[in-house]
């Protein structure tokens, strides 16, 4: 999997979505620590996992 590395000038927070033709999918997500408050990525992350996994299921 290939994910952006935190640089100086870029984004705050990166997304970064690979899929594969049998099906499967990746997605990671890198930020700067001094950038964006950690609590707030995980938070935004715990909320993609679950609206993600109910998209899934439909």
């Amino acid at each position: 999997m290939f994910a952006q590395c935190d640089v100086v000038i870029a984004a705050a927070f990166n997304i970064n979505v690979c899929g594969d033709p049998a099906g499967g999918l990746n997605i990671t997500f890198s930020w700067g620590e001094n950038r964006v408050d950690a609590g707030l990525v995980e938070g935004f992350i715990a909320d993609f996992q679950e609206e993600l996994r109910r998209v899934v299921a439909l």
